[in-house]
């Protein structure tokens, strides 16, 4: 039963994103539940592609480059689909694969349970429709501010930034995710201006029990508070990134509205009513920031204005 349902969910992202014929690249690492490549592979070859299976041993962190081998195949294969415990999108591997023409969907932290349940079961045109509005909005939009009813206080500039639909298509020069639902953008360098405070989870530490408070000038995070947690944000970024590890380089807004909160934020950043701010690297976004890290913080019940207009009041769409 398990199988089944894998599989009729993964052949989901196939459908909207493969053509008959493709050489297929599934992509994943040893941390993986192997039932999740051996379902894609199954998936594809009923569906006339042809898949091939790459394992590698898990990255260090989100946004750290794969393998030489991995990076060859990216580059080889029609489609490649990616599900892997660390999220492989925002790096130089799936950027020069995409800019040279290839199709990449990424499955960052994916789990049997993840892509069976919640944000995997949405209706992929309703999520289409409401995604492309509120990417459309952000496109728009030049001074941001958020807050929340946790304390986030915050200022930046989209200036010159394109809001993107990810509903799980791929478009030319974007790569995808699944499961999916959020209308994204990288943040102009160096504007950001206040408190940005993580409240529902965090890249490379799960489901908070408690805030995450930072303090950000000129663009970079200055200071880490909370508990044990935030201790443990503050020591994944000094061990394993880099100087622009603590720049502010995404801010995005989710749209499905079958994602749920459970800890993995690849789902988490996705549930209608949330936001979320990546700190790293924004380059696979449009920006300019490059790092070895990108690791996302969600936030619920924020309001958003984008210049005196509001796009979203205490967690609900306004648009």
């Amino acid at each position: 039963m398990k199988l089944a349902r894998l599989m009729k969910y993964a052949r989901v992202p196939l459908e909207m994103n493969g053509r008959p014929g493709d050489e297929v690249a599934i992509i994943t690492d040893s941390n993986t539940d192997p039932l999740i490549g051996e379902s894609l592979v199954a998936c594809a070859y009923q569906m006339d592609m042809e898949p091939n299976l790459v394992m590698m041993l898990p990255r260090a962190m989100h946004g750290n480059e794969p393998t030489r081998l991995v990076a060859a195949a990216l580059m080889a294969a029609d489609l490649s689909v990616c599900p892997t415990s660390m999220g492989i999108n925002h790096t130089d591997a799936a950027r020069s694969a995409v800019r040279s023409g290839k199709r990449v969907l990424v499955m960052p932290g994916a789990t049997v349970e993840m892509l069976t349940e919640g944000a995997a079961t949405v209706d992929p045109r309703e999520l289409k429709e409401v995604t492309a509005r509120v990417a459309e909005a952000l496109s728009k939009a030049t001074r941001i501010v958020v807050t929340s009813e946790k304390g986030t206080n915050v200022t930046f500039s989209l200036e010159g930034r394109a809001g993107l639909p990810l509903d799980g298509m791929i478009r030319p020069g974007r790569s995808a995710g699944w499961p999916t639902g959020e209308a994204a953008s990288a943040v102009l360098e160096s504007t950001a201006e206040g408190t940005i405070v993580f409240d529902l989870s965090v890249h490379s530490v799960g489901l908070l029990a408690e805030p995450i408070r930072l303090e950000v000038r000129e663009g970079r995070v200055i200071s880490i508070r909370g508990g044990v947690q935030a201790k443990q944000f503050e020591e994944v970024i000094s061990t394993k990134g880099d100087s622009n590890s603590l720049a502010v380089g995404e801010f995005a807004i989710g749209t499905n509205a079958k994602a749920r909160t459970t800890g993995n934020v690849t789902e988490d950043k996705k549930r209608l009513g949330t936001i979320h701010f990546a700190l790293g690297s924004n380059g696979t976004l449009g920006g300019k920031m490059a790092s070895v890290t990108h690791l996302d913080g969600v936030i619920s019940r924020a309001t958003v204005v984008a210049d005196g207009v509001v796009l979203m009041d205490d967690g609900k769409l306004a648009i």
